[in-house]
């Protein structure tokens, strides 16, 4: 790698093999401003295409952009001489280093989906390369990682900027990238607005899922319709809040007959006296009609005034009811 003076005019900057978000206006201009003020500090890093005999941007793109803004006419760059070793790990430990702020597990993976790109169309700028041995080195052979891989580097870059952002977890989207735009739009917005945990999204997904098949309608007309819309612009609920309400309220939707019959056993629980101890457990996600009762005691003492309290309703025919209630 050497510095050299380039020449602005033999920079091809509609080359986006190695350009990883898009240029934000602000950070631009902003980046514009200190450079017209104070010029290039940290110099772009070029690869040169001899057959094209221009030079493509691996690092900079921003500052040669505003550089090409000011009418400089040259950019003083650090070139690289390739080779498979250099490039690709120069390329790859850029996004290894625990230095770069908000580093994780996500900017891993997204660049690892990145490089797997970059080798499947390097072929076009350097035919001598070895695609095979280079993917067999970078990821191995787990069909499955590589697929995943794959998917996720052809995914649109909102999707792929969603899950950097923590909007949506990593085994969710790839289960979203089988819906239709409209609904993986809407999904994602619907996700930002209520910040849900893994299990939650799991859970809100196959609530939409379920009742769009129910309904006959796409997911986004479940998310958009006015009482999940209300909920989420409520400015006195917390997100975790908005949540749970949305989630009663698409389960309820869901699963209409179980939630009478929850709630027909909480108004027994309350009549015979069981309102808080035992309590009665529904079923897990409404998965089929078992309730159950849960004991709880921390003495003895407790213990038999439970064991007392079971013996009266048993009399009355409380349990029975309990038994009964369908």
């Amino acid at each position: 790698m050497q510095f050299r003076d380039i020449s602005i005019n033999d920079i091809d900057f509609n080359y986006s093999l190695f350009r990883l978000f898009p240029v934000e206006t602000k950070t631009f201009n902003n980046l514009f401003l200190n450079i017209e003020k104070l010029g290039v500090l940290s110099p772009p890093i070029l690869i040169e295409d001899k057959n094209l005999k221009k030079f493509i941007v691996v690092d900079g793109f921003k500052r040669l952009l505003s550089v090409l803004k000011s009418e400089k006419k040259n950019c003083s760059c650090l070139v690289m001489d390739y080779s498979a070793d250099s490039f690709l790990k120069g390329f790859y430990l850029k996004f290894l280093d625990k230095e770069i702020e908000n580093f994780d597990e996500s900017l891993n993976f997204y660049a690892k989906s990145k490089l797997y790109k970059i080798l499947s169309g390097i072929n076009e700028i350097f035919p001598k390369i070895n695609i095979k041995a280079e993917k067999d080195f970078w990821f191995g052979k787990n069909k499955d990682f590589i697929n995943k891989i794959i998917s996720f580097s052809k995914a649109p870059f909102y999707i792929q900027d969603a899950f950097l952002k923590g909007v949506i977890a990593l085994p969710l989207l790839f289960d979203l990238l089988n819906h239709e735009e409209d609904e993986i739009k809407s999904i994602l917005i619907f996700f930002k607005n209520l910040s849900p945990n893994l299990n939650r999204q799991r859970e809100l997904l196959n609530l939409l899922e379920e009742l769009a098949h129910i309904e006959d309608k796409d997911i986004s007309e479940i998310i958009n319709q006015n009482r999940i819309n209300q909920i989420i612009l409520d400015e006195k609920l917390s997100k975790p809040q908005k949540l749970n309400i949305i989630i009663k309220f698409l389960t309820e939707k869901r699963y209409p007959e179980m939630i009478k019959l929850k709630d027909k056993f909480q108004l027994l629980a309350k009549e015979s006296g069981f309102e808080k101890n035992p309590k009665i457990i529904p079923p897990k996600n409404f998965e089929n009609i078992d309730f159950k009762v849960e004991l709880s005691f921390n003495s003895l003492e407790t213990y038999i005034n439970l064991c007392e309290k079971m013996s009266e309703n048993i009399k009355k025919g409380y349990i029975e009811k309990f038994v009964n209630l369908t």
